[in-house]
């Protein structure tokens, strides 16, 4: 038997709710830019800040990110500051 995977991407922002989520059948750099895209076009009024887990895709410098974007790492090893790994729990 083989496995297939399907990733989440999601976007929400504490102030407003849920931006945007992705079901996509693979996790690399021109995913996290299909998921940016509509990030940037729902709150083109802000500068945006997106925490990310250090994942090499989501940090790549091969997708394209919006100018008023930025992707900002989380400190190595700390999991506890990524609220959907509590998700694994359960």
């Amino acid at each position: 038997m083989v496995r297939q995977f399907l990733y989440g991407f999601a976007a929400v922002c504490p102030q407003f709710g849920p931006v945007t989520a992705l079901m996509v059948p693979d996790a690399h750099h021109q995913m996290m830019t299909l998921l940016l895209a509509p990030v940037a076009t729902a709150r083109s009024a802000y500068c945006i800040g997106m925490l990310v887990d250090r994942a090499g895709w989501q940090l790549s410098h091969h997708g394209t990110v919006p100018e008023h974007t930025r992707r900002l790492p989380q400190p190595p090893g700390s999991p506890a500051l990524n609220p959907p790994e509590q998700l694994w729990e359960y």
